[in-house]
C-alpha cells in the first residue's frame, strides 16, 4: 500500500457526536426501513421482522444473521463476530450501514424460498425515481444524440469533459438520502450543466485530464470498467457515457460491475440495467429510443458486458481485500483493463477505508494501490474526501456549511 509509511487516521463511527455518521445510524437507517414498509405490501411476518429491526437501532447489540438459505450467511456471521458485543453506534459506520441493508434482505425473505424470493424491496423506489426523471432523461438523450449525429465535427475533448461532468451530477439522485417523490435534497432537474455555474461546485475537477486520457486510447480497443452506483437517472448517464465511448471507438469493451443483490436503496443490479433499457426503448422520443437501440446492439455484440459479484455487497473496503478487488477488475473480459471509472459515495468511502483523512491528503496517498488507473466521480454525501485544494475547501465552507453532505458538491479525480 502507498500508505504504509503514513499514520493511518481512525475510521468513522456512529458514536462520533454531531457527525453525519451519527445522523445516519440514529435517523436515516430507521427511516429507510419505514420507507420500505410503506412501499411494499408485505406479509405480517415480514412487517414484524422489519419493525423489530427498527427497534434494535441504535442501542441494541448487533445480531447474527439467521438466513440459512443465503449463500453469504456464514460469511456475514464471521464479520459480525468481530462486533458482536457492540451496538449500532459502536461498530464502524460503513460496516453498520452495509449490515443494515443486509438485514433488510433477511427480514424481507430475499433468499428464502417463497413469495418474496429474489424480490427487490426497493423496486418501487427505483421505478418511481426513473419516472420522475423523465424530462431530464429526454433532455440528456437529446444532447447525446446531437453529439453522436455530428460524427467527425465533434470536439471529443470538450464533449467528453461535458459528459463526465453530467455523469457526476447524475450521482446526486440517491434514494437512500432523498426518496423518490420527496422534494428535499439537491435540485431534481436535468444535470445538463455545460457552462453552468454549478460546475464551480466540482471541488476537484479533472474532467479534462480524464477526457485526454480516454482519447489517447482511441482505436486501441481497450477495456474500461465501470463500478456502478445508483439505478435510475444516474444509470442512464452511465449508459450514455458508455455508448459514447463505444460508438466513437474510444474503447473496445465496457464492463459494468453491478450489485448481485438489492443493496442500499437505489444501487443498480443487472436487472435494473435491463429494466432501464426497456424503459428507454418504450419512450416516444426518438433520441431516447435511439440510445436504447445502440445499447442493445452493444450488448448483443458483447462490447457492453454486465457482470455482478457478491464482493460489491460485502462490508469490507478495497483496502481489506485488495487481491479480490483487483481480480474482479484486472481480469478483463478480453484483456487488460485500461481504466476503472468508480461511481458514487460509498464506493469512494471504500477507497478511503472510511477513514478520517485530512481533506488535503493527496489522492495517491489515501487510495489503495490498485495497479490500474482509476477515475472517481462522486457527489459528496458524507464527511470524508481527499485531494481537495485548501482554497476551495475554504470557499465551500463559506458558501455552504453543509457542503460535505448536502449533495451539491462533487469531485472528478483521476489517479493514473
Amino acid at each position: 500500500m502507498s500508505t504504509s509509511a503514513r499514520n493511518i487516521p481512525p475510521k468513522w463511527f456512529g458514536s462520533d457526536a454531531g457527525s453525519f455518521a451519527e445522523h445516519t445510524v440514529k435517523v436515516r437507517l430507521p427511516n429507510i426501513a419505514r420507507q420500505v414498509l410503506r412501499d411494499n405490501n408485505f406479509e405480517p411476518e415480514i412487517v414484524e421482522r422489519l419493525e423489530s429491526l427498527i427497534h434494535e437501532i441504535p442501542d441494541k447489540p448487533l445480531q447474527p444473521l439467521a438466513d440459512p438459505h443465503a449463500p453469504d450467511n456464514d460469511a456475514w456471521n464471521q464479520w459480525i463476530g468481530s462486533y458482536r458485543s457492540l451496538n449500532w453506534l459502536e461498530a464502524p459506520w460503513m460496516f453498520v450501514e452495509v449490515y443494515f441493508f443486509r438485514r433488510i434482505l433477511e427480514a424481507s425473505g430475499y433468499f428464502t424460498p417463497g413469495p418474496r424470493h429474489n424480490y427487490d424491496p426497493y423496486e418501487f423506489q427505483k421505478r418511481t425515481g426513473l419516472e420522475l426523471s423523465r424530462s431530464a432523461v429526454h433532455q440528456y438523450c437529446d444532447q447525446l444524440q446531437e453529439w453522436i449525429s455530428h460524427n467527425n465535427r465533434v470536439d471529443h475533448h470538450e464533449t467528453l469533459a461535458n459528459l463526465l461532468q453530467m455523469n457526476l451530477w447524475g450521482n446526486q439522485f440517491d434514494l437512500s438520502l432523498w426518496p423518490a417523490g420527496v422534494t428535499v435534497g439537491p435540485q431534481r432537474d436535468s444535470p445538463l450543466h455545460s457552462g453552468n455555474p454549478q460546475n464551480s461546485h466540482i471541488l476537484a475537477n479533472q474532467s479534462f485530464q480524464l477526457a485526454r486520457y480516454l482519447i489517447k486510447y482511441a482505436g486501441q480497443d481497450p477495456e474500461i470498467d465501470f463500478i456502478l452506483d445508483n439505478a435510475g437517472l444516474e444509470l442512464v448517464h452511465d449508459l450514455g457515457l458508455a455508448d459514447y465511448l463505444l460508438t466513437y471507438q474510444m474503447t473496445g469493451f465496457v464492463r459494468f460491475h453491478l450489485k448481485s443483490q438489492p443493496f442500499y436503496v437505489s444501487d443498480a443490479m443487472s436487472k435494473d440495467v435491463l429494466d432501464a433499457l426497456e424503459w428507454l426503448a418504450a419512450e416516444r422520443e426518438s433520441a431516447t429510443q435511439a440510445l436504447a437501440t445502440r445499447l442493445y446492439t452493444h450488448l448483443q455484440s458483447g462490447r457492453l458486458r454486465l457482470e455482478d459479484d457478491p464482493f460489491w455487497c460485502m462490508p469490507i473496503s478495497y483496502w481489506q481485500n485488495p487481491g479480490h478487488f483487483q481480480g474482479q477488475i484486472q481480469n478483463g473480459a478480453v484483456g487488460p483493463v485500461t481504466l476503472i471509472i468508480l461511481k458514487g459515495d460509498l464506493n469512494y468511502r471504500r477507497l478511503l477505508d472510511d477513514r478520517r483523512w485530512p481533506l488535503i491528503t493527496p489522492v495517491n496517498e489515501a487510495f489503495p494501490d490498485l495497479q490500474t488507473p482509476l477515475a472517481a466521480l462522486r457527489v459528496l454525501k458524507s464527511e470524508l474526501a481527499v485531494g481537495l485544494p485548501a482554497d476551495l475547501i475554504i470557499q465551500a465552507d463559506q458558501e455552504d456549511p453543509q457542503w460535505m453532505i448536502s449533495g451539491r458538491w462533487g469531485i472528478i479525480q483521476l489517479n493514473a
